[in-house]
């Protein structure tokens, strides 16, 4: 099954952040969720399971606080890297 993947990105992605963001990740019911630094402070992966259209519509409004940083929020498949150079 496909996971779900959310990318953060922007200034000051501490570990405070980090804390802060997957914190608002499990409010949504997700318990299991994998953290992958993808620049020091700069950009952020949270890999969650399963991957749900419902699912991403929580983590969107859930993550939309988060208004100093882009967020994306979709399914981890092929076409992810594409989606984000567009965006």
């Amino acid at each position: 099954m496909t996971e779900t993947v959310i990318t953060i990105v922007g200034n000051a992605l501490d570990q405070s952040m980090e804390n802060r963001v997957a914190q608002l990740v499990k409010e949504t019911g997700v318990d299991d969720l994998l953290l992958d630094r993808l620049h020091p402070e700069r950009a952020l992966d949270i890999l969650v399971k399963p991957y749900t259209p419902v699912l991403t519509g929580l983590l969107r409004q859930k993550l939309a606080v988060l208004g100093a940083f882009d967020v994306f929020v979709q399914p981890n498949d092929l076409f992810r890297k594409k989606k984000l150079l567009i965006a």
